[in-house]
């Protein structure tokens, strides 16, 4: 749910708040691709061979420090503070998918893994899915003039609001999320 809610929102930030262009924006993108596809040839191995747990716990750790950097960005701060943050999204999106897929798979009775492993994708959608309405949703509230407007009419400084209401919001349901996964136990089976 986070880090799809981040990533639907930050084109629009980057647009209002930051007067980037769509190619500036889709450079920034390619950061998280880039990161996504390094970051999982490690994890993948990794977890062949360890518990899920800590790299699970890393993927909360990588989105609530990307989310404290969104609830504080401001248009005015360095291109490389939006360059981490990016950089921490793919971490926290790559590390995520790997290892939580995983764990559950390895929690499961071996008859009912199959169905493990497509009802986590299922899983996967319906969470982003919730993510981009309640990303929508907090901010409509935050900045009420942001409902029904087009990208156009936005100012900076609603845009930027809205976008931090959103950071706090992940930043919630990641120490949540956190919270959960570090008193879940479970037998991995290797």
């Amino acid at each position: 749910m986070v880090t799809e809610g981040a990533m639907y929102m930050l084109p629009y930030f980057m647009q209002v708040s930051w007067k980037m262009g769509m190619f500036e924006c889709a450079a920034y993108f390619c950061v998280v691709s880039v990161v996504s596809f390094a970051v999982s040839m490690f994890i993948g191995k990794y977890c062949d061979f360890h518990s899920t747990k800590k790299p699970v716990m890393l993927s909360f750790l990588s989105a609530v420090v990307f989310n404290v950097l969104f609830v504080f960005l401001e248009p005015g701060w360095s291109p490389f503070v939006l360059l981490v943050s990016m950089v921490l999204v793919g971490v926290s999106f790559t590390v995520f998918e790997a290892a939580q897929s995983l764990r559950i798979i390895r929690n499961t009775e071996r008859r009912y893994r199959d169905e493990a492993a497509t009802m986590i994708i299922v899983l996967t959608y319906i969470g982003a899915s919730f993510g981009l309405i309640a990303y929508c949703l907090v901010l409509n509230i935050a900045v009420p003039e942001t409902i029904g407007a087009s990208i156009d009419t936005l100012l900076p400084s609603q845009m930027t609001a809205g976008f931090q209401a959103t950071g706090v919001l992940g930043l919630v349901l990641s120490l949540c999320g956190m919270a959960v996964a570090a008193v879940v136990t479970g037998k991995e089976e290797f």
